[in-house]
């Protein structure tokens, strides 16, 4: 029987949690994969808080077939988490990381599980979805991890229209105006939004295809902006969002027909050297 309700399934424990390793296995579950929820706990069997998660666990990354299509650290999750969700109260992790695939914006179900991880067509092979975790060089509380993976019950499509959380690297060591003109552009079909990693801009401006998308926009109207759309800016970050009208098609458009795209952040403290985008991008298949 085809239920309409997300179900849940719980895969493999994670194996062997030791400081400074690496662990990885496949997700091998050919459905419609709405998001993945690792479950750090305790020795004693109590969910680690945020700020042990960030102690002990560094980087989380997702393969498809072989091609990341997520990076992000484990505070960056939780702080994306309550950036996107924030609206709905406060939430205590209690050893919950979340990988959230379908866009939870949209105003209907349809839309929202139409970004989740397909993981196969229903008459051809299962794709392979694999994690990878990075403990850090100290691990004091982390004791046993588990995974359960959320999908609905609709025929397993092909890989096609999903998010990309991706990482970029840039450096800057003054107050005043950065150019970056070497975002990549090409390979997305949609920018949802750029979360600097880094408190201390003042605005932002963005230029696409000669046009001026945001004009100097002070980082407060973009606040007042994200409450509008039910978004809660996140300490230390600056976030630079596309898709506050909540609507599938109301993002920046990327691709081939991009040729001239430049983010100027207008730094009032200057970031010190290296800082990290975190970018959200809508990509169709690999």
């Amino acid at each position: 029987m085809k239920l309409a309700l997300t179900r849940t399934r719980k895969l493999a424990d994670i194996s062997n949690i030791a400081a400074g390793a690496t662990r990885s296995d496949k997700i091998g579950i050919k459905k419609n994969i709405h998001a993945i929820v690792m479950y750090f706990q305790t020795s004693a069997g109590v969910g680690l808080t945020k700020a042990e998660m960030i102690a002990d666990i560094d980087m989380i990354r997702l393969r498809m077939n072989g091609v990341q299509i997520f990076e992000a650290t484990v505070q960056e999750i939780l702080d994306l988490y309550h950036y996107k969700y924030g609206d709905n109260g406060s939430f205590t992790e209690a050893g919950c990381l979340p990988l959230i695939f379908k866009k939870a914006d949209l105003p209907i179900n349809d839309l929202r599980r139409g970004y989740a991880l397909g993981m196969g067509a229903e008459d051809g092979p299962i794709n392979v979805l694999t994690y990878e975790i990075d403990f850090n060089a100290t691990v004091s509380k982390a004791a046993t991890g588990k995974i359960w993976v959320q999908f609905d019950d609709e025929p397993s499509r092909p890989f096609g229209a999903h998010i990309r959380t991706i990482r970029h690297h840039r450096t800057h060591s003054a107050t005043g105006v950065q150019e970056i003109t070497d975002m990549p552009v090409k390979s997305r079909k949609n920018l949802l939004a750029y979360h600097f990693h880094k408190g201390g801009i003042e605005s932002v401006h963005v230029k696409y295809n000669g046009v001026d998308i945001k004009d100097q926009e002070p980082y407060d109207l973009m606040k007042l902006a994200m409450h509008s759309a039910e978004r809660t800016p996140q300490s230390g970050y600056t976030h630079v969002p596309f898709d506050l009208d909540n609507d599938a098609d109301a993002s920046l458009p990327m691709g081939p027909g991009v040729d001239d795209f430049v983010l100027k952040p207008n730094w009032s403290t200057s970031p010190g050297g290296a800082y990290i985008i975190l970018e959200e991008s809508v990509y169709f298949g690999l």
